[in-house]
């Protein structure tokens, strides 16, 4: 449930900007991040293929910014992208590009995100909305199961891994339950960063396997709105 919501809000993002045959360029990052498996590459292409969105996969930074939006597969760490490609990333969102990034840990990229700080923690339960912000990027959300999301069972003895980021210049698009900011949005210069709180693989592919620490509003005979919200979303598209 959480895991269509949230493929929601990305593809939101992604879709209400360019009219573009090819809109997204998901980045796989995982050979820089000396990654043992794809887990967080295949949540992120799932999400675009779910979604029947075309896109490029690539692992060129180069080609990925052809493209007006960008998806990185991975979290973004010291070893992940030199200076110079930093300084690459950095003006491709200046000038009118959109990134998106998941598990921002690297003091590198806090510029360009509007951040400055971050805080890594299993014991973050629940990802809430800001519903009232007036954000576009949160149009569908309006509901009270979209609102507020489990990460998992609150019982649970952990949650999934989650950064929470200090603000700098970004707003903050949803907050965990002790108001630390899970995902933001930075205007740089005619461009926008967004820094989600979360890995891929914790959102899509853990959900997919029956493997999320408990993470349902409900269990069965219930019935939850995210579903009809996707398909409504992708038909107002």
């Amino acid at each position: 449930m959480k895991r269509i919501i949230l493929q929601s809000i990305l593809f939101f993002i992604v879709i209400c900007s360019y009219g573009q045959s090819h809109r997204l360029a998901v980045l796989d990052i995982c050979d820089r991040n000396l990654e043992t498996n794809k887990e967080n590459l295949a949540s992120a292409l799932h999400m675009a293929e779910v979604a029947g969105m075309p896109y490029l996969l690539t692992t060129s930074l180069e080609e990925a910014q052809k493209y007006p939006f960008i998806l990185l597969s991975s979290s973004l760490r010291d070893e992940t992208f030199s200076l110079s490609e930093i300084q690459s990333l950095s003006d491709y969102v200046s000038a009118g590009g959109i990134l998106i990034a998941p598990f921002i840990k690297s003091t590198n990229y806090f510029e360009l995100f509007g951040i400055n700080g971050t805080n890594r923690a299993s014991t973050r339960y629940w990802l809430n909305w800001d519903v009232i912000g007036n954000h576009p990027e949160l149009e569908w959300v309006n509901e009270d199961l979209e609102t507020q999301l489990p990460l998992a069972d609150a019982g649970y003895y952990r949650s999934i891994y989650t950064r929470a980021y200090s603000i700098d210049q970004a707003s903050v698009l949803a907050n965990f339950e002790d108001n630390s900011a899970a995902i933001t949005v930075n205007n740089y210069g005619n461009g926008k960063a967004y820094a989600l709180g979360f890995e891929l693989k914790d959102v899509v592919l853990r959900h997919l396997l029956n493997k999320d620490y408990k993470a349902e509003h409900t269990y069965c005979n219930g019935h939850d709105p995210t579903t009809t919200l996707f398909i409504i979303f992708l038909r107002d598209t």
